[in-house]
């Protein structure tokens, strides 16, 4: 305003308002673009915290050794991501047991990838516990809690190497020949790669590097072997069929059931199908465990999962 009143009473030329106001407009560019500066200082400063946190950089050391893999218990297990008002899980109460694989189902956001971080220790709860036996996850030393966990996300990756590595950089301690890793895709169903076939356990994957491209299906597969071969006593799979066509699906059925065989396995599914072979079902929503049981006590009760069962069979239906 004072510039405004110089230029009229002529005590500055109309360029030089114009010169300030080009200033101050320049100034407030400057001032808002330090601003964002700092709040994204931030933001980055709360990621590599929690990335240093997932490294156990500013964790307290754990020295504590893991003795027994044969149930994960949880109890009144809540958890909220940083920044987040609203935890993701909320008060989930269950006991997993060795022998006995569960599938967890529920709506986009419901919590199942949650949970299935909580049972590998990737995360640790916001409030409640969770026991491996009878040792406190929050007190096992990393090296004895990831080791006998293995897990098959969606978002798997494209190691570029021969496929005969892509299966044994899961368990690098053993090493893997080639024999042993025909026999172990064979006992899976796995039939894309054939000693006879243009793709061997020799054969170096990954275009970037001059290798070949497999489809979005065999890749899955083999992260499906490369969890297989980890031979560990928890498995998570996270929609493990979601890159398989119908019918290569309805095969690996029971691909699923042996690699979960003797082991506490979790399927993480929207596919109501992958609950055949699964012993129980948990149902979330919103967060909370609403629904617990075998899927024949479940369609019985009527309730979430039994509806998303009858909608999914009526898109079958003629």
């Amino acid at each position: 305003m004072l510039c405004v009143y110089l230029a009229l009473s002529k005590k500055i030329s109309i360029a030089d308002l114009g010169a300030v106001i080009v200033l101050i407009g320049q100034f407030l560019q400057n001032f808002t673009n330090f601003i964002n500066q700092i709040n994204g200082i931030h933001g980055e400063a709360l990621s590599v915290h929690s990335a240093m946190g997932y490294f156990g950089l500013l964790a307290e050391k754990r020295e504590k050794t893991l003795h027994s893999v044969d149930t994960v218990n949880f109890k009144n297990v809540s958890y909220a991501y940083p920044e987040e008002e609203t935890s993701a899980v909320k008060n989930i109460s269950i006991t997993l047991k060795k022998g006995e694989t569960i599938a967890v189902v529920g709506k986009n956001g419901s919590g199942k990838s949650t949970l299935s971080k909580l049972v590998l220790g990737l995360i640790n709860p916001t409030n409640g516990e969770i026991k491996i036996g009878n040792d406190p996850m929050c007190d096992v030393s990393y090296e004895t809690l990831y080791k006998p966990a293995t897990a098959v996300f969606q978002d798997y990756v494209h190691y570029a190497m021969s496929v005969k590595d892509n299966i044994s950089i899961s368990n690098c301690e053993s090493p893997l020949k080639a024999d042993d890793a025909c026999q172990l895709l064979k006992n899976l169903g796995i039939t894309f790669v054939d000693e006879n076939s243009n793709i061997t356990m020799q054969t170096e994957l990954g275009v970037e590097f001059g290798g070949v491209d497999l489809f979005g299906g065999q890749w899955q597969q083999l992260a499906i072997a490369r969890a297989a071969y980890r031979e560990a006593k928890i498995i998570v799979l996270d929609e493990p069929s979601s890159a398989l066509d119908p019918l290569r699906e309805a095969e690996l059925y029971d691909t699923f059931k042996k690699l979960c065989e003797n082991k506490i396995g979790i399927i993480i599914t929207h596919r109501l199908g992958m609950c055949m072979f699964a012993d129980k079902v948990l149902v979330l929503d919103d967060g909370e465990m609403v629904e617990f049981g075998t899927k024949e006590e479940l369609l019985k009760n009527n309730g979430i999962y039994a509806r998303m069962f009858q909608l999914q069979q009526g898109l079958y239906a003629e």
